[in-house]
């Protein structure tokens, strides 16, 4: 495996599991660098539990104007890590 690749823990790849962590979930925005905390219960109770950050990269919405995308980054292992299959 190369160093680069990140391997998610099974619990990191669902909001029931975010939350039950008690991970905070941050989003960040490639472009305007700016980044918010996420609120999961929010979130959960719009998508579902088995709803997945994992991959995703939606426009940028902090930032009016803002042409970037986000990405969301979690911190179950003592840093902030990006939500990512690898």
């Amino acid at each position: 495996m190369a160093k680069s690749e990140s391997i998610l823990p099974d619990w990191a790849t669902t909001l029931d599991g975010l939350i039950a962590r008690g991970s905070t979930v941050r989003v960040s925005c490639d472009t305007c660098d700016a980044w918010v905390d996420i609120d999961l219960v929010t979130l959960r109770s719009r998508t579902s539990g088995t709803y997945s950050l994992v991959d995703r990269r939606p426009p940028c919405r902090i930032t009016e104007g803002c042409a970037g995308h986000n990405r969301f980054l979690f911190d179950g292992r003592g840093r902030m890590e990006l939500l990512a299959s690898r």
